[in-house]
């Protein structure tokens, strides 16, 4: 039953938008909260939020990502404890603040931005003529060249191991790569030219306008944001 209603809702408030201005407001209010339990409730306001735009979480890379910021946390707090004038008290409240803020903050921006459909959010504002189609095309580009430059690590890390059965993770594999990357960029800008992707284009799916239900969903969270900073 839960699932049938997030999933009617997520459909009717899915628009490119939301992972652009939720994740910006989310951040602005970090900025402006002034203590611990402002910064957890934000914390789950956004993450109530991406469960109605998002089918799936994905939770394995938000896990790791938590494991690899652990030491940059414990790094904080140390430093804030240590080289904070003051009480026991007073630096224990410090150093929770600071730490708790900076985990708020990349934990809103990497969540959001691994599971923003990068694709669809430039498609929409190409459309709208936000972005002309030299440029959003350009930075659609780089964005494919990430995962492009993955697959070709793997598959270089495959030949390897098939002649010398073991995985190769010298720096020396960055010439590989950068040679793929160039190679990558020059086939990709003929192909561009060739096209004429800077001329006029049409779509063939069209992105709907801001609906009045995204209107609803962006004023309840400034709502629950203002309460939750001033109450």
């Amino acid at each position: 039953m839960m699932g049938n209603i997030l999933h009617s809702a997520r459909k009717s408030i899915l628009h490119p938008l939301n992972f652009v201005v939720l994740p910006t407001l989310f951040i602005i209010s970090i900025f402006c909260a002034n203590n611990v339990w402002q910064y957890l409730l934000i914390l789950l306001i956004a993450y109530i939020n991406l469960l109605l735009i998002i089918s799936t979480v994905k939770y394995r890379f938000i896990i790791i990502f938590i494991l690899c910021l652990l030491p940059v946390l414990i790094a904080i707090y140390l430093s804030s404890y240590f080289f904070t004038n003051g009480n026991f008290l007073a630096k224990i409240n410090i150093a929770d603040f600071l730490t708790i803020r900076y985990f708020s903050l990349a934990l809103i921006s990497f969540t959001y931005s691994i599971h923003t459909p990068f694709a669809f959010v430039f498609n929409y504002l190409m459309q709208r003529k936000i972005f002309s189609i030299r440029i959003g095309y350009a930075i659609l580009a780089a964005f494919n060249s990430f995962h492009f430059l993955a697959e070709e690590f793997r598959r270089i890390q495959i030949a390897y191991k098939m002649r010398y059965g073991k995985n190769c993770y010298s720096p020396i594999i960055f010439i590989a790569l950068l040679t793929t990357a160039a190679r990558y960029a020059h086939n990709l800008s003929i192909s561009m030219y060739s096209r004429n992707i800077n001329k006029h284009k049409t779509f063939v799916s069209v992105i709907p306008d801001i609906g009045y239900k995204v209107y609803i969903l962006w004023v309840l969270n400034l709502v629950a944001i203002y309460l939750c900073i001033n109450l």
